[in-house]
C-alpha cells in the first residue's frame, strides 16, 4: 500500500484549530461541572456563601482577596460555585476583591503608584464620601 502525503491546507487548519478549541471548550466545561463540585462539596458552599448575608458577603470577599483568580478563568468557576449553591452578592465580593485586594495587584499598583502624594490622593479617594 502506497500513502501519499499532501500538505495541509487551509481549510484544513481550520479544522485543526476549531476541533482544538471544541475540545478546549469540552474541558472546560467538564471541569466547571465535575472537578469544583469534588473540591469543594456543595453543602459547604451554601453552608460558607449561600444567599445574601452580611457573613457571606465577608466571608467571600475575604476568600476573593487571598486567592488569585485569572481573568479567564475566575467566571467559569465563580459560575460552578454558583450552580452549586453560592448566592450573588458572595460572587460579586469575590469579583470585585479579586482584582483590587490580590497580592499581584497590589504590586502592579504598587509599581505604578510612585509618589506618596499619589498615594496619598489614592487613599483619600477611597475613603471619600458625598
Amino acid at each position: 500500500m502506497q500513502y501519499s502525503w499532501e500538505p495541509i491546507t487551509f481549510r484544513g487548519m481550520l479544522l485543526i484549530r476549531q476541533s482544538g478549541l471544541e475540545a478546549f471548550m469540552m474541558l472546560q466545561e467538564y471541569a466547571r461541572r465535575h472537578v469544583l463540585t469534588c473540591l469543594i462539596p456543595e453543602h459547604y458552599i451554601q453552608a460558607l456563601v449561600g444567599g445574601n448575608s452580611l457573613w457571606a458577603n465577608f466571608f467571600a470577599s475575604i476568600v476573593g482577596a487571598l486567592m488569585y483568580f485569572a481573568t479567564l478563568t475566575e467566571v467559569p468557576i465563580l459560575q460552578g460555585l454558583l450552580g452549586s449553591g453560592m448566592g450573588k452578592g458572595p460572587v460579586l465580593g469575590v469579583l470585585l476583591a479579586d482584582h483590587a485586594l490580590s497580592l499581584p495587584s497590589m504590586i502592579a499598583i504598587a509599581s505604578i503608584l510612585v509618589s506618596r502624594k499619589q498615594l496619598c490622593t489614592a487613599l483619600s479617594l477611597s475613603f471619600y464620601q458625598p
